[in-house]
């Protein structure tokens, strides 16, 4: 199954709020972020699955870049910093270590 379907499937009823086109971009940025940050200039299979959630992260933060909570009556915000954990742990299992 190709990226783009698995991420329309992981937005689910969302899906149809968004344009192909916008989705694919958020698949190239999640895509290139994950490259770059695992020294990569392939994906396999298993870190496919990161981008994939990488993107739909980065999809849900949309008009809300990196807030997790807000709170109203007493005006308070709390900022989400970098992406989950299971996402982190993929990452790190598929990031090639540089030798000095």
């Amino acid at each position: 199954m190709e990226p783009l379907q698995k991420l329309k499937i992981l937005l689910v009823d969302r899906a149809a709020n968004y344009t192909d086109e916008y989705l694919s971009l958020v698949l190239d940025e999640a895509e290139a972020e994950a490259l770059a940050y695992c020294r990569r200039e392939d994906v396999p299979d298993g870190l496919a699955v990161a981008v994939v959630r990488m993107a739909l992260v980065k999809v849900n933060r949309t008009g809300s870049d990196g807030l997790s909570s807000q709170g109203y009556s007493g005006t308070s915000e709390a900022y989400i910093d970098g992406y989950p954990a299971e996402i982190a742990d993929i990452l790190r299992r598929y990031r090639k270590l540089v030798v000095l």
